[in-house]
């Protein structure tokens, strides 16, 4: 983490990584981080995601950002609906399922 993190953020950031490891002791746990676009999802996952290396949990770290569609897909309905547009057309779903 970097130095300027306030204390609740470094709080919150190790109570997550304190519940994930004590649920991930008994079977495999899958935990999906969501929200709106610049929510900080990515930087608070390789967070708790680096914590928990930290103190022995094995973590395989997926996210979505690797499976867009080409901008072409992306943006074709983008002027008329924004937001359908964004949910529907950003990501591959198949693809990154498929992979992941």
């Amino acid at each position: 983490m970097v130095g300027t993190e306030s204390a609740e953020r470094v709080e919150l950031v190790g109570r997550l990584a304190d519940l994930v490891r004590a649920r991930s002791q008994t079977s495999t746990l899958r935990v999906a981080i969501d929200g709106i676009d610049a929510a900080s999802k990515t930087t608070i996952a390789d967070e708790v995601s680096r914590l928990l290396v930290q103190v022995g949990v094995p973590v395989l770290r997926a996210s979505l950002d690797g499976f867009h569609h080409p901008a072409a897909i992306r943006h074709q309905r983008a002027d008329d609906h924004p937001a359908r547009s964004y949910y529907e057309d950003s990501f591959d779903y198949q693809i990154g399922r498929a992979h992941v």
